[in-house]
């Protein structure tokens, strides 16, 4: 807390320690003028308990007069006209009141005190002895009432601007008379204004905000209530408590304070200034991260929770939470670690952070965990697949090259010569020619082909297009022996 604060802080203890002991005097007729011959009773009224051995001291022009609490002026005089004060043991001295005498025939009376808002009556009084008749109002030199004999003005919620110029005439009792009165006007409290306590603050702090005035004395401690606002909204209605109280500020708490001051009696109010409060972080927000981003079963898994310390020396703790229950209680690591997690340890994680001495509690978003299978059957799995794929795709592309050789060679042409053909064949065959010489020859003869040998044998051998087609006829074997 600054000096200059605390300084300030002690006046207004002080002040209101003193107005709840300072005095008030009171005249009874409550009025500021009475004729002479006329009596009046003033009282010093003390607002807090009077102890029975109070004494009490007068002043009349700031001369010493009594020791009484009330003063009787019985058939008044002149000289009794002045400026009267007061004080009790141990209390401060009284403002001073006027009173006047008069010994005219026509006067304004008005009360004692008027405050702001009032509802006040003006008397055009006359001398006792004398009757009155037609009685006249004026404000400002304008006639604002002018009927009957009734000497009495009655003006309602009374301001500051309309509380001078008021006069009256009156028949006293063939002759008019004449009286002036200023309203004496006082502030039932003056500007409110508010204050913090601390005058900065921190996320966690216990907050105060007081709403200062200083009251007449003569409103008594029930006759003044107060309201809050925050960014203009009421956060506190209107009570006798002065103070608006935020035990362990957030950061949600900042924005444009501001209060009213309101009379009960007349419901005059009065607002503040504003006041902008910003709360300060200690930390700020946490965020949760996985390490590493994507885990698969039985490989280690961290979840750090991270934040950034705003104020210095300021000591946290971490808690971690799965599907909402706590799996870590708070303690001063950020980490939380499974050495091997299985599949089950899938689901949605957060952290909560909290200062250690202000209890400030901040909770990060939730992190979805999804854990993959084990991976080290696919690790052996996929090479063997690859290399089996690989394999038949070199066996197709032989076969094909195969057949694309295989139909390039153009077929020879069969020899029907000497060969009988059935009519009764309806399939039509591929068919393939082998040709047989047989012949006798010497064992020392060379090996040589004799075309046309006499017994050469000629076999043909039907072969199908299709494995689907029937098998051929036997009567479609062609032989020549």
């Amino acid at each position: 807390m600054s000096p200059k604060f605390s300084a300030l802080l002690v006046l207004i203890i002080l002040e209101k320690a003193e107005s709840a002991l300072r005095p008030v005097v009171t005249f009874n007729p409550n009025w500021d003028k009475i004729f002479s011959t006329e009596s009046l009773t003033m009282t010093c009224n003390v607002r807090s308990s009077i102890p029975a051995d109070m004494i009490y001291t007068w002043y009349k022009d700031n001369k010493w007069k009594n020791t009484e609490q009330s003063i009787v002026i019985i058939n008044a005089k002149t000289g009794d006209s002045g400026n009267y004060r007061c004080k009790g043991t141990k209390t401060d001295i009284s403002d001073p009141v006027r009173l006047d005498v008069s010994n005219d025939y026509v006067i304004l009376q008005a009360p004692l005190y008027v405050h702001e808002g009032d509802n006040v009556t003006l008397k055009c009084h006359h001398y006792p002895t004398y009757s009155g008749g037609q009685t006249i109002f004026y404000k400002d030199n304008t006639v604002i009432r002018d009927w009957g004999s009734d000497p009495e003005l009655h003006i309602y919620n009374i301001n500051l601007a309309g509380s001078k110029g008021y006069k009256c005439t009156k028949k006293v009792p063939y002759s008019e008379y004449s009286g002036e009165a200023s309203i004496p006007m006082k502030e039932p409290f003056t500007q409110s204004e508010i204050i913090m306590t601390p005058n900065q603050m921190t996320e966690g702090d216990n907050m105060t905000l007081n709403c200062h005035t200083v009251r007449s004395e003569l409103i008594p401690d029930t006759g003044l209530e107060f309201a809050f606002y925050r960014d203009g909204q009421n956060v506190q209605e209107f009570s006798l408590f002065n103070q608006y109280e935020v035990q362990s500020a957030e950061t949600k708490h900042s924005g444009t304070y501001s209060c009213k001051v309101t009379f009960s009696t007349n419901k005059l109010t009065r607002s503040s200034k504003e006041l902008y409060i910003q709360i300060q972080e200690l930390f700020s927000k946490p965020k949760i991260e996985m390490i590493p981003v994507l885990v698969s079963e039985g490989n280690q898994m961290i979840l750090k929770c991270n934040t950034i310390v705003i104020r210095n020396n300021t000591e946290l703790q971490f808690a971690f939470y799965k599907n909402i229950q706590k799996i870590q209680e708070f303690n001063s690591s950020h980490q939380y670690v499974v050495p091997s997690p299985h599949l089950e340890d899938s689901g949605n994680y957060y952290c909560e952070v909290r200062s250690l001495k202000s209890n400030v509690k901040k909770k990060s978003e939730e992190l979805k965990v999804d854990l993959q299978g084990n991976t080290k059957f696919f690790i052996i799995l996929i090479p063997l697949a690859l290399g089996i794929l690989l394999l038949l795709v070199a066996i197709l592309v032989t076969l094909f090259i195969c057949s694309k050789r295989r139909s390039s060679v153009k077929p020879q042409e069969p020899t029907t010569e000497g060969f009988n053909t059935s009519s009764d064949c309806d399939v039509q065959p591929e068919i393939t020619y082998s040709i047989l010489a047989m012949y006798p020859m010497p064992q020392d003869a060379p090996v040589t082909t004799k075309e046309n040998h006499e017994n050469n044998v000629i076999y043909a051998v039907m072969n199908p297009k299709s494995r689907r087609q029937p098998a051929p006829d036997p009567d479609c074997i062609y032989q020549n022996i």
